[in-house]
């Protein structure tokens, strides 16, 4: 009888290569509603997605830093871990963000409509994506402030 862990494996679908993977990354958050602001990601070599549950595995070459807006500083690890599902990260590894001299672990990123529910997939300007850390702070910005 197989594991678990081998069943989810053998339902995983795995792309490697940097181009491959950012492609890959671009169409997993358009299909959650989430919008580009992670492909400019550092350079990963692996993705593993398993569909029904949505667990998701980034393996990146090496940790590397990302300047957002405000002065906002994420750090991915080597080995980012992640579930999704529609306009919801959660279950988040391998990524802090520092603001005012301190580091924070996120767990989880989400988009909130700011306004009535539209049919077009593109977030509105109104929309909000909120981080969450692991010690309850949450913070809310615009969409427009990642494109």
């Amino acid at each position: 009888m197989a594991s678990l862990a081998e069943e989810m494996n053998a339902k995983a679908e795995v792309y490697r290569g940097h181009e491959l993977c950012q492609q890959k990354l671009a169409l997993l958050l358009a299909e959650i509603g989430l919008p580009n602001v992670f492909v400019s990601s550092p350079e990963i070599e692996e993705l593993c997605y398993v569909t029904p549950p949505g667990l998701v595995r980034l393996r990146l070459r090496k940790r590397a830093q990302h300047k957002f807006v405000d002065n906002v500083v994420i750090s991915y690890d080597t080995h980012v871990t992640a579930r999704v599902e529609h306009n919801r990260i959660w279950k988040l590894t391998g990524v802090r963000a520092k603001e005012y001299f301190l580091w924070f672990n996120l767990i989880e990123i989400e988009m909130r409509s700011g306004s009535a529910p539209s049919k077009s997939p593109e977030p509105a300007d109104s929309d909000l994506i909120t981080f969450k850390t692991s010690v309850g702070v949450s913070r809310s910005l615009p969409v427009s402030a990642f494109q």
